[in-house]
């Protein structure tokens, strides 16, 4: 059994060991006390590869063809270099792992907030639907519903929300312009349009 040239090896615990390569794919092995397979020779081996990433640098050369004849380009790359040297074919298109899902109709908008803008990622969802907004936060690998979220006007379809300065969150909706304070959580200032008159836009930066 070969591996790949590597440029890293690192062992992480209980016989694993990560291969880094930077001419080929990384694996993935584990250290066999007892043989797990014999080679071309006979030898018995005492590796075993449990997983393989791919890694398409450094790419020498590379040509877009079409190889189904079907209007769809492809490109063939020249991959890797010396014993880790191959053509790989990449294909349009972007791979989904499915995470979550969360059945709910009738969404209208979706805004992702940071409880401070310190914070590196956004952990709550603004969902507005016709004649309410909902708010939901993850916590740990959970993604719970919270009420009253920071003092949100949660009776009216949601516009915009976002993070602005001074760690404050803005709320938009048809009848206000509003700007909490998530800490507290108490509502700083609120903008009403004209009688008679709806908010239908805004852009908030």
């Amino acid at each position: 059994m070969k591996t790949s040239a590597a440029t890293a090896i690192t062992y992480l615990d209980n016989a694993y060991v990560y291969i880094g390569a930077h001419y080929g794919d990384s694996q993935l092995i584990r250290l066999a006390s007892e043989a797990v397979g014999h080679s071309a020779n006979g030898l018995p081996e005492y590796l075993e590869i449990l997983e393989t990433y791919t890694n398409l640098g450094p790419i020498t050369d590379f040509c877009v063809v079409d190889l189904e004849r079907q209007g769809q380009g492809q490109i063939v790359t020249c991959s890797g270099a010396k014993k880790d040297g191959s053509l790989r074919i990449v294909r349009n298109g972007v791979g989904i792992n499915e995470q979550a899902v969360l059945e709910m109709e009738g969404i209208k908008g979706v805004w992702g907030l940071r409880q401070s803008l310190r914070n590196e990622y956004e952990d709550t969802l603004v969902i507005s639907f016709v004649g309410e907004t909902r708010v939901l936060r993850l916590d740990g690998e959970e993604m719970q519903e919270v009420e009253g979220f920071a003092g949100f006007w949660m009776d009216e379809m949601t516009i915009a929300a976002a993070n602005v300065l001074g760690d404050y969150i803005v709320q938009a909706t048809g009848s206000a312009v509003r700007l909490f304070d998530p800490v507290q959580p108490r509502l700083l200032s609120s903008w009403v349009p004209p009688e008679g008159k709806r908010i239908n836009a805004v852009s908030v930066k």
